[in-house]
């Protein structure tokens, strides 16, 4: 059986992530300025215009800066999630299992290898981004693979309201992991315990309250269910 997935190469949020939206910050300040410098605020050839309308000069100095680092960030954080958008290959036979990750073919066989599942927070608090980026990792005896789900596959799948939500359907690496899984020596043969979907909404045992079924078409009977 194969089954084609996606994952992130890096992890959503991490240091490469934090990095790359810090240059495109620079480079919208440099911008910012140089544009200040061409229409000729600091010129003072043209510094009486300026005198005469303080209220504008000061609107685009303020101002200017702000929107193009919003407009840098936010077009950097699109273009970002999808740099480190890939594909992969898993295909199981009946003993072994060939994964095609990252350029690499990695032959695991049964009962050889672990399937685990979890979720990145940031910060002390646990704060996390949309979806919380989430991480499969797969150990044998020697190796150990971390694969994480893909942020734009997700962003493709769901509307905004449903990301404020932190609503995401089943992606094409969950599904892959649960086939996976079956040749694992994992204990639990099915990831899906812990986390389950009823249409777009995840449910995390333990975790999710009767507040995800808020504004959706579902509803919980309390008084019928442990009838």
């Amino acid at each position: 059986m194969t089954y084609n997935f996606r994952y992130n190469k890096f992890l959503q949020g991490g240091i490469l992530n934090i990095i790359f939206l810090g240059l495109l910050c620079m480079a919208s300040i440099g911008i910012s300025m140089l544009i200040l410098k061409l229409i000729g605020i600091s010129n003072t050839k043209v510094s009486i215009f300026w005198d005469n309308n303080p209220n504008i000069a000061l609107i685009l100095v303020l101002l200017l800066p702000l929107i193009l680092l919003a407009l840098f960030i936010i077009t950097g954080s699109i273009l970002y999630r999808q740099l480190i958008d890939s594909k992969g290959v898993l295909n199981i036979f009946n003993n072994c299992a060939i994964l095609h990750y990252k350029g690499k073919e990695i032959t695991l066989e049964k009962g050889e290898f672990s399937v685990s599942y979890g979720k990145v927070h940031f910060g002390r608090n646990e704060i996390s981004n949309f979806l919380y980026p989430v991480v499969y990792v797969i150990k044998t005896k020697n190796e150990k693979f971390k694969i994480y789900k893909s942020v734009q596959e997700a962003y493709e799948l769901t509307t905004f309201r449903q990301r404020m939500k932190k609503l995401c359907p089943e992606l094409s690496l969950d599904i892959a992991m649960n086939a996976l899984i079956k040749l694992s020596n994992t204990k639990n043969k099915k990831i899906k315990n812990e986390i389950s979907y009823i249409g777009n909404i995840e449910i995390v045992l333990n975790i999710s309250t009767l507040d995800v079924f808020e504004n959706t078409n579902y509803f919980v009977d309390i008084e019928n269910a442990f009838c």
